[in-house]
């Protein structure tokens, strides 16, 4: 069983990815809270969010996100932003948004197959079975308040917080995984 299944046991509605009642197979919530212990705060939020659907922790990630920016952001010598460091806030925003909390496909409507008229199912075509909906520059700038040029100067920018999101949550898996093969 792989680490993400395990954190789906955390999840309060009790899913189960094994077939076998939660708790069973040796390992209980309490289990996978307590190989969480030694993680970053970070990427405990993450886990907790993406992985076991876990409510109002956009907030403490967005936090903790944009503490980062701010911080890459000076180390690295970006350029001040058009807006300043709310800019900052905003793309943390969106990088939580499309990360953790991703919308749901407007044509399937997150069901990630659609029915022809024929009367049968396939692969809902704007989503590629993802059931979620990538958001586009046009949205993007709407979301941060940037123009579709200052976007363009500071999408690079953004791709580093989605990373820094993608690498909490994956170095909270290997870590969840060796404290539980242990």
């Amino acid at each position: 069983m792989d680490s993400a299944e395990l954190l789906g046991r955390l999840n309060a509605k009790s899913q189960d990815f094994t077939g076998l009642p939660p708790g069973y197979g040796g390992i209980s919530p309490a289990d996978i809270a307590g190989a969480m212990a030694g993680l970053p705060r970070a990427s405990q939020l993450v886990l907790m969010a993406r992985w076991c659907q876990y409510q109002g922790l956009e907030s403490e990630i967005m936090y903790h996100l944009w503490n980062y920016a701010v911080d890459v952001s000076v180390e690295f010598g970006w350029p001040k932003p058009p807006a300043g460091k709310e800019l900052l806030r905003k793309m943390s925003r969106l990088a939580v948004l499309e990360n953790i909390y991703p919308l749901p496909c407007r044509r399937c409507s997150g069901k990630k197959r659609v029915m022809r008229r024929e009367g049968y199912a396939i692969i809902c075509p704007r989503c590629t079975g993802g059931g979620t909906h990538t958001l586009n520059n046009r949205e993007r700038c709407e979301i941060t308040g940037l123009t579709y040029y200052q976007w363009r100067q500071w999408q690079s920018r953004y791709k580093v917080l989605s990373n820094a999101i993608n690498y909490w949550d994956n170095d909270g898996l290997k870590h969840v995984k060796n404290q539980l093969q242990n």
